[in-house]
C-alpha cells in the first residue's frame, strides 16, 4: 500500500517563524510495510484582517464559517481562525478640530500592541523633516498607551532603526529630537533611482524586519510619496505587498499638509491598500493614521490555511470576503510561499536591520575634506565611531574602510584592533578610528565593515560625500566640524605605526579618553566640546596681513553666547604651493546652558567686513 503523511511546515515568517494558529493532527506511525511512501507537505499560510461595518466600527465574534479565502483565483479552505479584540466594536477616531484643546480619549489602552514611526527621507522635503519628527513626538505623547510599544525607522537609502520597540515614551520623544540633528538625514537627498527598486526593496525588507516579531505590527509611514519607478513598478508593489503578508504588518500613509497638499500620492495608496493598511483621504490631522493603525490593532482576526508549497514562489493575488452583508474587510492583496533561499536572503537583510535580540552596534562613518594637498587633491579625514561590545577579556575587531568613485575602489584600509574593557563593568566602549588619505574632487561613498575575531561580520555603515575643487588665489573656509571628548573611549589611528596619543587630537584629548564626531549635532552641557576649521589658499595668497578669524556661539535669536579671541589669518605653506591656517579648539564642559546654538567661524578684514564664514548648528541639553 502507500501511505501519504502530512507535514505542517509554517514558512510564511521571513525571519523567525509565527506559531501556527492550529497544528495539523499528528502524522500515524508507518507500519512495518517498506514499500514506496509518498510524503505530501503543506504549508499554513495566515492572513491578518480587519473587518468593519457600514459605519466604520470593528466587528468582533465572526468564525471561519463566515468568511471565504481564495489564492492564485483558487478557492482554498480556512482551517482555524483566531480573534484579538479585547475592547469590543470601536468607532473609526474622528479628526481632531483645530479649536479642539482637549486631546481625544487613549485608544484600547489596555491592549499591547506594536507600531512603527517610519520617516520616508527619499520624499520628505529637508524643510518639512523637523516639523514631521515634531509632529510625530505630539501624538505619542497624547495617543500612546501605557502598553504599546513604538519602533522608530528611517528609509534613508537604506532601513535605518533609530529606536528598536520601546514602552518609554522618553526613549522615543528622545530619539525623534536626536535625528532632527543628525548629518546623515536631516539634510542629505536620498534618491529612488529610475526604476525605484532599491526603494521598494528597503520597504520590504522594513516587512522582513517585523516579521520577527509575534503578532499584528501597522507602519504608519510618513512620507509625500507620488508615483514611483517604472513599467515595473506593479512587481514592487506586489513583492511588497506578499512581504508584508508574511511579516504580518500593515502600511498607514501619514502626509503631512494634507489640507493645502494634493492628498497621498498613488505610491501611497496602493502601499496603504496593499498591505491591508489605510489610507487618510482629507482632512489636516496628521494623528488619524496612527489612531487608524491603535484601533485596527485592537480588533484583528488571523486566518489560517492549507497551501501547497510546491505550487508556485511568485507573489498570488489573495482575496478574503465576508459573507455577512454590510460587513468589508481589508486584507493584504499578495500571498507568498517563500523559497528556501528566499526566506535565507530575507532573513540575511532583515539581520543587518536588525539583530533581534542583540544590541545593533550604532557605527557611523564619516568624511571630512580638510586642507589641499595640492592643486586638485584635498587630504581627507575618514572616521569611524562605533560602541565595540566587549566582554570580560576585551574585544578583538578587525576594521575594514573602503572609499570608492564612481563605483571603483581608490582607497582602503585594514586594521585589527584590540578593545580593553571599560571600567566599572561596562559591556561596551565607545571607539573611534580616524585616518586620512589624499582625494581628487568628486561624488565618493565610504564603506566601514566591522567583524569579529572569527571573521563573521558584524555590522557596516555607508556614508557619502563629496570633495570640492580645489580653487586657485582664493581663500577656502572649511569647517566648523564638531565633536565631543568622550572620557574612558578609545581614539586610534588608521595606521597602527602612528601612536594616536601623539597627534594634536591626542594630546587635546588626554590619555582615557576618546573622541565623537558631532553626526547628531548635540552634547550634554557637561561634555567637553571640541571642534575643527582650516582656511587655504592654493597658489597667491590674494589678502592683506590685517585679515583676522574669529569665532563665535550665537543664540538662535542671535545674541552672543562664547566667543574666543580673534586670531590673524597667519597662513603656513604646506608645501605643493598650499598655504593653510587650521586649528583644533575645545570649550570647556558646563560654559554653556542647555539651549540651541550657532557655532560661527568667520573669516573678515578689520573693518568688519565679511570674507568668508562657515556656521553649524548645535543643541545643548
Amino acid at each position: 500500500m502507500r501511505l501519504k503523511t502530512v507535514s505542517c511546515v509554517p514558512v510564511l515568517a521571513l525571519v523567525l517563524s509565527a506559531p501556527v494558529l492550529a497544528q495539523q493532527p499528528a502524522a500515524p506511525a508507518a507500519p512495518a510495510d517498506k514499500g514506496l511512501q509518498e510524503k505530501v507537505q503543506v504549508t499554513v499560510i495566515q492572513v491578518e484582517a480587519l473587518v468593519m461595518d457600514k459605519d466604520g466600527k470593528t466587528v468582533p465574534g465572526l468564525t471561519k464559517g463566515d468568511f471565504t479565502m481564495k489564492i492564485g483565483g483558487h478557492e482554498v479552505p480556512i482551517s482555524t481562525i483566531d480573534v484579538v479584540c479585547p475592547a469590543g466594536a470601536m468607532a473609526d477616531p474622528v479628526p481632531i478640530k483645530g479649536s479642539q484643546t482637549t486631546p481625544p480619549a487613549p485608544i484600547a489602552p489596555g491592549v499591547k500592541r506594536r507600531v512603527v514611526f517610519a520617516f520616508d527621507y527619499s520624499f520628505l522635503d529637508v524643510t518639512t523633516r523637523g516639523q514631521v519628527l515634531d509632529d510625530a513626538a505630539w501624538m505619542l505623547k497624547f495617543a500612546k498607551t501605557p502598553d504599546e510599544e513604538v519602533m522608530i525607522v528611517a528609509i534613508a537609502g537604506e532601513v535605518r532603526i533609530e529606536q528598536k520597540f520601546t514602552k518609554d515614551i522618553r526613549q522615543l520623544v528622545g530619539t525623534l529630537s536626536r535625528m532632527k540633528h543628525d548629518v546623515t538625514l536631516w539634510a542629505r537627498d536620498f534618491p529612488v533611482g529610475v526604476t525605484g527598486a532599491g526603494y521598494f526593496n528597503n520597504v520590504s525588507t522594513l516587512m522582513d524586519v517585523l516579521g520577527a516579531y509575534d503578532g499584528s505590527k501597522a507602519v504608519v509611514y510618513f512620507s509625500t510619496a507620488g508615483t514611483i519607478g517604472s513599467s515595473m513598478s506593479y512587481l514592487y508593489y506586489d513583492n511588497v505587498a506578499a512581504h508584508a503578508a508574511a511579516g504580518r504588518g500593515a502600511i498607514y500613509p501619514a502626509t503631512p499638509n494634507l489640507l493645502s497638499g494634493s492628498g497621498p500620492g498613488d505610491a501611497l495608496f496602493r502601499l496603504g491598500n496593499e498591505t491591508g493598511g489605510r489610507v487618510q483621504l482629507q482632512g489636516g490631522d496628521i494623528s488619524i493614521p496612527y489612531r487608524f493603525a491603535q484601533r485596527d490593532l485592537s480588533c484583528r482576526y488571523t486566518l489560517a490555511a492549507p497551501f501547497d508549497p510546491t505550487e508556485s514562489h511568485d507573489p498570488m493575488r489573495l482575496s478574503v470576503d465576508v459573507k455577512k452583508p454590510g460587513l468589508y474587510i481589508r486584507t493584504p492583496q499578495m500571498i507568498q510561499v517563500f523559497s528556501d533561499e528566499a526566506k535565507r536572503l530575507a532573513r540575511a537583510g532583515a539581520a543587518y536591520v536588525d539583530p533581534g535580540p542583540y544590541e545593533r552596534p550604532l557605527v557611523r562613518a564619516f568624511a571630512f575634506s580638510a586642507v589641499p594637498a595640492g592643486a586638485d587633491k584635498w587630504d581627507t579625514l575618514l572616521a569611524v565611531n562605533f560602541p565595540a561590545p566587549v566582554g570580560p577579556a576585551g574585544a578583538d575587531i578587525s576594521v575594514r574602510a573602503v572609499v570608492r568613485l564612481d563605483g571603483q575602489t581608490v582607497d582602503e584600509y585594514k586594521r585589527k584592533i584590540h578593545v580593553d574593557p571599560p571600567a566599572a563593568g561596562a559591556t561596551s566602549r565607545p571607539v573611534t578610528l580616524l585616518g586620512d588619505t589624499p582625494l581628487k574632487d568628486g561624488q565618493y561613498d565610504l564603506t566601514v565593515v566591522l567583524t569579529d575575531s572569527t571573521g563573521g561580520e558584524l555590522v557596516s555603515a555607508t556614508t557619502d560625500f563629496v570633495v570640492p575643487q580645489v580653487i586657485n588665489d582664493l581663500l577656502i573656509l572649511r569647517g566648523p566640524i564638531m565633536g565631543r571628548v568622550v572620557p574612558g573611549g578609545l581614539f586610534l589611528r588608521a595606521n597602527p605605526k602612528e601612536q594616536a596619543q601623539n597627534t594634536r587630537l591626542g594630546k587635546v584629548l588626554g590619555p582615557g579618553n576618546g573622541f565623537e564626531p558631532l553626526i547628531v549635532q548635540e552634547i550634554d552641557k557637561q561634555d567637553k566640546f571640541l571642534f575643527y576649521w582650516s582656511a587655504c589658499v592654493s597658489g597667491e595668497n590674494p589678502l592683506p596681513a590685517d585679515v583676522v578669524v574669529a569665532r563665535t556661539l550665537t543664540t538662535k535669536k542671535g545674541e552672543s553666547a562664547y566667543a574666543y579671541t580673534a586670531v590673524p589669518l597667519k597662513l603656513e605653506s604646506r608645501g605643493k604651493d598650499i598655504s593653510c591656517l587650521d586649528m583644533l579648539e575645545t570649550l570647556p564642559a558646563g560654559t554653556l546652558a542647555s539651549g540651541d546654538y550657532n557655532l560661527n567661524v568667520t573669516v573678515t578684514h578689520p573693518n568688519g567686513d565679511l570674507i568668508a564664514s562657515g556656521t553649524q548648528p548645535l543643541t545643548v541639553r
